[in-house]
């Protein structure tokens, strides 16, 4: 499962809903950086603001267009991961460690073809 990585995206409750079930049932999710903050330097779109400015708390950051949507995403997430801390840290230590292992995997299949 690839995430398109915006400063923006995983902010997202339902994004963050989506990655945690994945998480939860063993699968991987890897965050890739878009090629529009690449191409036009645009920090707006930056995993790095992303992760600058979250300090990785995302349950308390997270937004949804509708509350309720909100209050839901959040229930689930105490139900699958027990309190907001541990969400948190797991889901936070992961977006590290496949952030910093992208440019490492975008450097060695580029150069196999």
């Amino acid at each position: 499962h690839l995430v398109i990585a915006t400063a923006t995206v995983c902010t997202r409750a339902w994004v963050l809903f989506e990655l945690c079930v994945r998480r939860e049932a063993g699968l991987e999710f890897i965050l890739v950086q878009s090629l529009q903050a690449i191409d036009q330097a645009r920090p707006d779109l930056s995993i790095e603001t992303f992760i600058g400015q979250s300090d990785g708390r995302l349950f308390e950051g997270m937004t949804a267009f509708l509350e309720e949507d909100k209050d839901l995403i959040r229930r689930k997430i105490v139900e699958a991961y027990g309190t907001p801390e541990r969400f948190n840290k797991e889901l936070y230590t992961h977006f590290l460690a496949t952030w910093k292992n992208a440019p490492k995997e975008a450097a060695r299949s580029s150069t196999h073809t």
